[in-house]
This record gives structure tokens, sequence and C-alpha cells, in this order.
């Protein structure tokens, strides 16, 4: 089995970030054949392993367009398997449990978490979707491709210039519509975490994003990536210290293990506490009902006066 992984990696410092160094090092154990695929810039050399090829892409169509100009140069003919992998996560422990060939081979296109989240721009009548974060295309899957590439609109999106309409594009016509597509082909799907099932669990509705809302319990679960963005400011993505708040029985299973180069500011990391996002998210879903029903009887009223 011949099997090729790509991790997409944009960063504006001028070496990569230990959280990525460890990452690729990780994949590289797992797939014959890695290919960082980073933006051109001031990044100074890395040993890598010897499979780990460093590709220069222009940073155009987001993970798409990098995605889709790699693949455009390669006969993915001579792979049995196809990993797309990015940055959006740290790593937190190995992945010698979750790829389980035997079981991910069983699927023509896998995904280590599923989602039915489904942002109000999107056309798509089923969001049902493969988190982009970290798939693996089987044979059947790789050979759909170039049809995907020319449904999703590939051009569109890689001439598309405002920032906010790209991501929407990107979110709706990759993230959720590639699993579409190759179920609307009769492809199989499945995932190394149920989301649906996950959710449940823990009393959130099925659109929730449990990668957000319930990272700790994912991690119990043996989930190993931990989403960036659930847990610092946007303008501290590039920052990988773990702050000594996160509650303790967790902070064991990663602690130390995403200190950036010495050379790169630390900064001060202001960790979201995933209960009170949880509180949060409740009370929104609570004040929405008492919304609905106040103007429902609003209506009631203005009806029996009339």
């Amino acid at each position: 089995m011949h099997n090729i992984c790509l991790f997409i990696h944009f960063s504006e410092g001028n070496e990569f970030p230990e959280y990525v160094r460890k990452y690729v090092l990780e994949l590289s154990r797992h797939f014959q054949e890695v290919k960082l695929l980073s933006n051109p810039g001031k990044i100074i050399s890395h040993t890598w392993s010897s499979n780990v090829e460093l590709v220069f892409h222009p940073n155009v169509g987001n993970d798409f367009g990098r995605i889709y100009s790699y693949l455009h140069s390669v006969d993915l003919r001579a792979y049995d398997n196809l990993a797309i992998v990015n940055d959006s996560n740290w790593l937190i422990g190995d992945l010698k449990d979750v790829l389980d060939w035997d079981s991910i081979c069983k699927y023509d296109l896998w995904g280590i978490i599923d989602s039915h989240e489904k942002p109000w721009y999107s056309n798509h009548i089923d969001s049902y979707h493969l988190q982009s974060h970290f798939l693996i295309l089987g044979r059947k899957a790789i050979s759909h491709l170039g049809t995907f590439f020319i449904q999703a609109g590939v051009h569109e999106i890689m001439t598309e210039k405002d920032a906010k309409t790209l991501r929407r594009m990107v979110i709706d016509r990759w993230e959720i519509g590639l699993t579409q597509f190759m179920l609307s082909k009769g492809l199989i799907t499945g995932s190394y975490i149920n989301s649906f099932e996950f959710n449940r669990r823990f009393g959130l509705k099925l659109s929730a994003n449990a990668t957000h809302l319930l990272f700790e319990e994912l991690i119990r679960e043996g989930y190993p990536l931990l989403k960036r963005k659930a847990i610092v400011h946007k303008t501290q993505m590039d920052t990988c210290q773990i702050h000594e708040s996160f509650p303790e029985d967790i902070l064991i299973h990663y602690k130390g293990k995403f200190d950036q180069p010495s050379n790169q500011d630390q900064g001060d990391i202001s960790l979201l506490n995933h209960k009170y996002v949880i509180l949060k998210y409740r009370f929104l879903k609570l004040f929405k009902f008492g919304k609905k029903a106040i103007n429902l009887f609003s209506l009631r009223l203005i009806f029996s006066n009339n």
C-alpha cells in the first residue's frame, strides 16, 4: 500500500513552529511520503525525516488552492491513500491508535471527526461532512478528485480576492462539498469520532462543533488533537505554549509539547474555559427559544384582538 500525506501550513515567521515539526514528524512515521506545503517566505531550512519534502506554494485559494495546485502536478494513480492534514490543530498524542489502516481502508473517504455544522451561507441541503483538517482518501475517492475540483469551481476560488468571501467559498465547497460530492457518487465515508453520538452524550445539538465545545472531553476519549482556535485568541495562533490555568489533569497529556522556538515571542495566552463556552451556548439556545415563544405569543394576541 503506497500512501502520501499533504500537510498544509501557513506562517509569517522565519522558522517552523515546534508544533508543526512534531506534527509532521509523527505523520512521517505513518505515511511513506509527506509533503509539507507552505507559503514562500523567509523560512529557515530545517532537517526533516528522509520521507518529508518541503514544497512552497503561494497562498492562493487558502488550503483548497494549495491542495489543488500540488495535486494538479502529480500522478495520483500511484497512490492507494491520500491524506490531507492542516495546521489548525496541536498534536497532543500520537496517531498510532487513530491510524488503524484495517479500519480506515473500509471507507473510501475517512476523517478523524465528522460534523453536521452548517454555516448560514452554505448552499448544501445536507451539511454532513468530514472535517477537512484530517482526511484520508482511498483509491475510489482519489479517482473522483478531478471531477470534484471542476464542480467546486476551482477557477472561481483561485481568483477570489476578498478574504471573507474566499473563506466562505472554501468552507462551503471544500469543507462540506467534498464529503457531499463523494456521497453523491455512492462512496462510503467514516470517521474516528462520531460527532452525533459524542454531542448527544454531552447534551449538545447535532450541529454543535465538538472540537470547539468539547475539546477536553475529546482528549479524554483518546482524540489526539486540540483545536488551536478553541483555546487561544486569533492574534496568538502561532504561540504554542499552554497556559498554566488549563486543567491540571488534562495538562499532563501535553505539558511542554508546544514550546515555541526561543527566538519567537511567547505572549500571554488567555484560555477559554470550555465549560463556560458550553454554558454560553446553552444560554443562547434558551434565549432563541424564548424569543420565538414571545413572538408566537405576540402574534396570537394580535390575531385575538382582531
